[in-house]
């Protein structure tokens, strides 16, 4: 007797400048995760996964028009691969018709905030349509959810929690006690305005620690470079790892370091804790639920007092990694699949 393998969909339509963005990296490890545990897996994306994954190109960047004629696409590709579940990422949800379970996710609602765009409140619209089309919400910390729940009004068991997660690499590699420590902050995240790289050059003036920012430019490297030369701070600029480069580097360090305003998790903060790292984040609700879960240090980025303070009890800390088994991808993407599937 044969059992039939689940069909999943996920529509993730955007570039993300090239960078491997939060939201990328957990949608292409939930892809590997489900297809290793025998679901078959599509992904419409312009960008492909290196997996046993059904690619379909598809994007939702360029002109108006571009972008209406693919939203009218994108429910003709869904009738064709017929899934039983799809998580878009679309802010235009397609019409299941009752053909599938159709979940929306939202990663971070920066549209809810003084950190979206010009035409956040077009988005915030959209997307409010969207979360009644679907069967659901999806969303990637309890933070987010309360956020969504105030801005789009939705019932709460309407929105559905999956965190973010690890690879295993990040859990194996090796770590060695020999490692040389080349840098006393680290912080990864792509430059754009509201992840706080200038607050935390700020908050160290005048101070000799020496800090690497790892990440893809979204408008605001040429700023911090100034301000570290203006500013005679010792600060190295780093992009385009490969995960084992990154997780050197993060080996390299003493403290992680969060300055950012805004996010719906947070994916280096695991990241720094699976390496031992400890770590120093900004006070946004978020980075104080991730604190419960593994631990860490809160503080408000706009003191700099307070964060040179931290930092240096930081630097006395040796490296400890907490039990993160319960963000494990393999575990995340059975939940999620067993929770879209109800």
């Amino acid at each position: 007797m044969t059992t039939t393998r689940p069909k999943l969909a996920f529509v993730s339509p955007y570039e993300h400048f090239g960078a491997m963005s939060g939201a990328r990296k957990r949608i292409e490890n939930l892809c590997i995760a489900l297809s290793d545990d025998n679901v078959k897996v599509s992904c419409l994306s312009p960008w492909k996964i290196d997996a046993d994954v059904d690619h379909i190109p598809y994007s939702l960047e360029g002109n108006f028009f571009v972008k209406f004629w693919n939203v009218l696409r994108l429910n003709w590709l869904l009738w064709r691969l017929k899934p039983e579940v799809v998580i878009s990422e679309s802010p235009f949800a397609p019409l299941p018709f009752g053909r599938y379970r159709l979940f929306h996710m939202i990663h971070d609602a920066k549209f809810v905030t003084a950190h979206g765009r010009s035409k956040r409140k077009i988005a915030r619209m959209v997307h409010w349509v969207s979360a009644r089309i679907s069967d659901g919400l999806i969303t990637v910390s309890l933070s987010e959810k309360n956020r969504l729940l105030e801005a789009l009004h939705l019932p709460v068991d309407h929105i559905l929690v999956s965190y973010n997660g690890v690879s295993s690499a990040w859990l194996e590699m090796d770590r060695t006690d020999r490692t040389p420590l080349c840098y006393d902050l680290i912080f990864v995240s792509n430059f754009a305005r509201h992840k706080g790289h200038i607050n935390l050059l700020r908050a160290i003036r005048g101070t000799s620690f020496s800090v690497v920012f790892v990440g893809a430019d979204f408008g605001e490297r040429e700023q911090c470079k100034k301000a570290a030369i203006d500013w005679s701070l010792d600060v190295t600029f780093m992009q385009d790892l490969s995960e084992e480069e990154l997780i050197r580097i993060y080996d390299q360090s003493r403290v992680f370091v969060f300055p950012s305003n805004l996010e719906g998790f947070g994916m280096p903060y695991l990241e720094a804790r699976a390496r031992g790292l400890p770590v120093v984040a900004n006070d946004i609700p978020v980075f104080n639920e991730l604190q419960q879960i593994v631990g860490g240090h809160i503080v408000d980025f706009s003191n700099s007092d307070q964060v040179r303070s931290r930092l240096m009890e930081a630097m006395m800390l040796t490296k400890e990694v907490p039990d993160l088994d319960v963000f494990k991808w393999s575990e995340i993407a059975t939940d999620l699949l067993m929770e879209t599937r109800k």
